[in-house]
């Protein structure tokens, strides 16, 4: 994937694609059918093209043939928004953000003790 210009991923169906992250994590062009998890993984930084539409790849395909640097730029702040957004130490901020954890406090925690009956 590191020596590719494009990574496409035509799916119909995403929960949070590992491996449209990995691809933009890594630098090649993702290209991408346009649905809502795709949407918020790269954020305006893929390609798209309509889900199941065979055309609609083929058009954005020649569009990104066409227009190399600016393809390449847009590789670029894919993998900017992966390194940034989706690092584990940006995931690990973004849940203590959530749950309101306090990290600069001692945690102590209740070790329930495991009764064997015989």
């Amino acid at each position: 994937m590191e020596h590719a210009y494009a990574y496409i991923q035509p799916s119909g169906i995403e929960v949070l694609s590992p491996v449209i992250l990995s691809a933009m994590g890594i630098g090649p062009l993702v290209i991408c059918s346009y649905i809502v998890e795709n949407m918020y993984t790269d954020h305006n930084t893929a390609l798209t093209f309509r889900k199941g539409d065979v055309s609609s790849l083929i058009e954005t395909l020649s569009f990104s043939l066409g227009n190399h640097g600016k393809m390449m730029e847009l590789a670029k702040l894919a993998k900017k928004r992966a390194q940034s957004t989706f690092s584990w130490e940006s995931v690990v901020d973004q849940h203590v953000d959530l749950f309101g954890i306090k990290v600069d406090e001692p945690r102590t925690r209740a070790v329930t003790p495991v009764s064997s009956q015989t």
